[in-house]
C-alpha cells in the first residue's frame, strides 16, 4: 500500500493535479450503456416530430470527453454530463488504471519466466533445443544474415532499454517491430542449476561485431588474391 501510495503522488504532482484530462481514455471502460433498456437517446427538442436518436457507448465517451475537454461557449449543452464528469474524477482509480495496463502484465510475465523450472526433460524441449542449435550453427554460416544483425542493432531496437513515461500510452511489443526479411539478434537460452531461465539470458548472443569483422576480412582476402 506505501508503493501505490507514493506512485499515486509521483502521478498526481507529474500531472500537476490534472490527471482526468490527461488520461480521460483509461476509464472508457466505466462508460457504457444498457443495451437492454430503451432508454437510451438523445431528442431534438425543437424538432414538431421529437425525433430521438439512439445512443451508442461511443456517443456517450464523446459526450464525456466533450464535457471534459470541449468549449463551453460553443453553444452545445448536455444535461447531467457535469455530474459524470464529476463521478470519474477519481484519482486513485485513473493510478491504479496505469499499474493495470502498464505494470502489471509485464511484471507478473517477468517474475513467471524468471522463477518457473524449465521441463528439459520432456520431449518437446528436447527438440526444441535441437531445432534452435541448428539454426544458431547455421547462423553462424550465412554471413549475409550477420550483416543485417549488425544493422539492425544499430536501429534503436533495444531490449534493454524499456522505460515509462507517465504521459505514454505504448505497449511493449517488440516482436511484432521486427522487420520478417531482416535479421536480428538471438540470443541462447541460459539455465540455471534448477532449470529456472538466468536473467541474463538476453546478453547470451554472438557480438554482431564478429560478423562485420568476418566480412571485411574475407573481402580484403579476395580483393588480394
Amino acid at each position: 500500500m506505501l508503493d501505490f501510495l507514493n506512485f499515486s503522488i509521483e502521478i498526481n504532482n507529474y500531472f500537476e493535479n490534472s490527471l482526468q484530462v490527461s488520461n480521460y481514455e483509461l476509464l472508457y471502460g466505466f462508460l457504457f450503456l444498457d443495451n437492454l433498456k430503451n432508454s437510451n437517446y438523445l431528442t431534438k427538442s425543437n424538432d414538431l416530430k421529437s425525433v430521438k436518436y439512439e445512443l451508442n457507448n461511443k456517443d456517450i465517451r464523446n459526450i464525456y470527453e466533450y464535457e471534459l475537454l470541449g468549449d463551453a461557449g460553443d453553444g452545445f449543452k448536455f444535461s447531467n454530463s457535469k455530474s459524470l464528469v464529476n463521478k470519474l474524477n477519481f484519482n486513485l482509480m485513473y493510478v491504479a488504471r496505469i499499474l493495470e495496463n502498464y505494470f502489471i502484465k509485464y511484471s507478473s510475465n517477468y517474475i513467471i519466466l524468471s522463477t518457473s523450472r524449465v521441463l528439459t526433460d520432456q520431449l518437446d524441449w528436447s527438440s526444441y533445443i535441437k531445432t534452435r542449435n541448428k539454426m544458431k550453427y547455421f547462423s553462424y554460416l550465412n554471413l549475409y544474415n550477420g550483416l543485417w544483425v549488425f544493422y539492425t542493432s544499430n536501429l534503436g531496437f533495444y531490449y534493454k532499454d524499456i522505460w515509462f513515461t507517465p504521459t505514454s500510452d505504448s505497449f511493449i511489443e517488440l516482436e511484432n517491430q521486427k522487420n520478417l526479411f531482416l535479421g536480428y539478434l538471438e540470443y541462447d537460452l541460459k539455465l540455471l542449476e534448477n532449470n529456472s531461465i538466468s536473467k541474463n539470458t538476453t546478453s547470451n548472443y554472438t557480438k554482431p561485431q564478429i560478423y562485420l569483422i568476418t566480412l571485411i576480412v574475407i573481402n580484403v582476402l579476395v580483393l588480394n588474391n
